[in-house]
């Protein structure tokens, strides 16, 4: 047996979803600002990408993809039927074009990442930010959404995409993701922790990351006939303080520790770290937290250059 430690790997995947992410939970009016400032993020995060030579798995609502839509909207899709929300799943969709609600399209931003001197991957983050663990999403509902993406991204690219990053971490009809033809997905990780229901758990998580302790570097596995890719760092700003969310009392500079501790756990152990991103947390009032973030991706290509890390995207997992 071969007892030579396998090298590092680091992971960045991000959740690009504009407003699909926030219309079926919170009031759209109280992000407008936030939103606003969306492009932008995603041009320092593509600027700051091409700078450090990193690569990149930008999972992206299907949705955004699109020019424009029509009413009714999208009547080929089997729609969810979930207990928390009245009407159709689309009843917030505009309907409209990319000039008229930037928000909901953006084709734009699909054609900044593909045109990058970096190679970075186009991931699935489903078609309409739908809830795929909920009883209400069945398995008609899970493939239509799914299946939707590969033949928008077929359409562009004569391909299928190979990765998929569940809406809110939330993993659930894994068959209809391996029908829809897809490799990998992003599992819940870290999220377990920040989503326990004991008190304790949630306490001693917090406690870890105001002292910068680095998250466990995880290792990829199967599952139904799927490479799960397990999140190993939830790097977000995450304003305002709340007490329902005990990650919100991290500090900034905290973060960035755990960020490259984890990092450095990951290159002693010869494992993953697995990070997912928002540009969204890029965007208004950021300064500081993309000053800290650059300083990861600076330690991430020095570790790189000194053949102690591997840069690499989901999809390369399973190449």
């Amino acid at each position: 047996m071969d007892s030579k430690k396998s090298i590092a790997k680091v992971v960045f995947s991000i959740d690009t979803e504009l407003a699909w992410a926030r219309i079926h939970h919170r009031n759209l009016d109280d992000y407008t600002e936030s939103l606003a400032e969306y492009r932008n993020a995603v041009d320092w995060l593509l600027h700051s990408f091409e700078k450090y030579e990193i690569p990149a798995t930008w999972a992206i609502v299907g949705h955004l993809f699109l020019n424009n839509c029509t009413s009714p909207p999208h009547p080929n899709i089997t729609k969810p039927e979930y207990d928390w929300i009245e009407g159709d799943w689309y009843k917030f969709d505009p309907c409209s074009d990319v000039k008229e609600d930037p928000f909901f399209y953006a084709p734009d931003i699909i054609e900044k990442i593909s045109d990058s001197p970096i190679k970075h991957e186009i991931a699935s983050h489903s078609f309409a930010h739908i809830n795929f663990a909920d009883p209400g999403c069945s398995y008609k509902a899970a493939f239509d959404d799914l299946n939707e993406c590969q033949l928008i991204y077929r359409e562009r690219n004569s391909k299928k995409m190979k990765s998929f990053v569940f809406p809110q971490d939330k993993v659930g009809n894994l068959k209809a993701l391996r029908d829809a033809e897809f490799e990998v997905f992003r599992g819940a990780g870290v999220y377990e922790d920040l989503r326990s229901s004991s008190k304790f758990s949630k306490l001693l998580f917090t406690l870890k990351n105001i002292f910068g302790l680095a998250n466990q570097p995880i290792e990829a596995n199967w599952e139904n006939g799927l490479v799960n890719l397990p999140l190993s760092n939830h790097h977000r700003l995450e304003r305002p303080m709340n007490i329902n969310n005990p990650y919100s009392f991290v500090p900034l500079y905290s973060k960035y520790l755990v960020l490259r501790n984890s990092i450095k756990a990951a290159i002693k152990t010869g494992r993953i770290a697995h990070i997912g991103l928002h540009p969204i947390d890029f965007g208004l009032n950021s300064e500081k937290f993309r000053t800290h973030f650059e300083k990861i991706l600076a330690f991430i290509q020095q570790s790189s250059k000194k053949g102690n890390i591997q840069i690499i995207t989901m999809s390369d997992i399973v190449d």
